[in-house]
């Protein structure tokens, strides 16, 4: 089993025309579910949300690396983001978020 690093990453339905942050997110850790030991990815949106009173997603790290078939193509749920200028961005949203 592959573990995501940290790091931004986009989710599948990220839609450049809707801004750089458009479902960006910044994975900040692995967590293990108390009950069962599942291995959990932690995430943050870098972008507004109705998840009150939670601030983060959490979700089983198997699911953070399957396929999604989307509008006719098979794409990875997420994928990372390298742009330095995009990372760059996202950190001074990050910042102002949390």
């Amino acid at each position: 089993m592959s573990i995501p690093e940290p790091g931004f990453y986009y989710h599948y339905k990220h839609d450049e025309l809707k801004g750089f942050n458009h479902y960006a997110y910044e994975l900040t850790s692995i967590g293990m579910h108390s009950e069962d030991s599942t291995l959990m990815v932690v995430y943050y949106p870098l972008y507004k949300t109705d998840i009150a009173p939670a601030n983060c997603f959490v979700r089983p790290i198997d699911l953070f690396f399957d396929e999604v078939e989307y509008e006719g193509k098979i794409l990875p749920h997420f994928t990372k983001i390298i742009d330095s200028e995009i990372i760059l961005k996202l950190t001074e949203i990050k910042n102002t978020l949390y």
